[in-house]
């Protein structure tokens, strides 16, 4: 913003016209000016529970609860984010994809990933990333549930039938090199790396 529509501005906040409301939404209200401020009445909104996201999820796209649930996880209770998700989705669940790439990445199954890797490669770009952000998700939960942390786990039913069997292969010595091979992968997808091989590499790194 030019340095004399901004101070324009200030003055419109300082001093508004007649019948004039302003609203201002922020995540980081200590960043706003003091003088801007000292002008506002402030009201906290807290972000909403998960059963709250997961609810209205579930209302605006029609998915299931439980798969509500799992988006309003996976983006932190972030309803436009989750309804972005929706529009990214495939006939295989998440979850499902999930647990087969890792059993046959573990197993070291060159056929199961060959066929993970044509699979997620259908995804199309977006879904291949919300995939990937899914697989991160899940890797970060096996090592809060290694830890004890249970209250700071966030996963559906189906989701913690699965990690409760496999977390015990996330570990302090691979939740790190995992993670990064992870979002590594992400960011060679987001930059329209071929993703048939970006999976299949990842894949065979994953338990080596």
């Amino acid at each position: 913003m030019r340095v004399d529509t901004a101070n324009k501005m200030l003055k419109l906040i300082e001093e508004p016209t007649e019948k004039t409301v302003i609203l201002f939404v922020s995540e980081k209200a200590n960043r706003l000016l003091p003088t801007i401020l000292s002008r506002l009445q402030r009201v906290h909104i807290s972000r909403l529970s998960d059963s709250d996201s997961a609810l209205g999820i579930s209302k605006i796209t029609g998915v299931s609860i439980e798969k509500a649930q799992g988006w309003a996880h996976l983006t932190d209770g972030n309803i436009a984010s989750a309804i972005r998700l929706s529009k990214t989705g495939s006939e295989t669940s998440d979850l499902q994809l999930f647990s087969t790439w890792m059993r046959a990445c573990w197993s070291r199954d060159g056929v199961g990933i060959m066929k993970g890797s044509n699979e997620f490669s259908t995804l199309g770009r977006e879904g291949q990333k919300k995939f990937l952000a899914y697989a991160l998700h899940m890797v970060r939960q096996c090592i809060l549930g290694n830890y004890g942390v249970e209250k700071l786990v966030r996963l559906t039913e189906g989701e913690q039938s699965f990690i409760s069997k496999f977390q015990r292969f996330i570990h302090e010595k691979n939740i790190v090199s995992l993670s990064a091979l992870i979002e590594a992968a992400h960011k060679d997808i987001a930059g329209n790396v071929n993703a048939k091989v970006i999976f299949f590499d990842l894949s065979v790194q994953v338990h080596t």
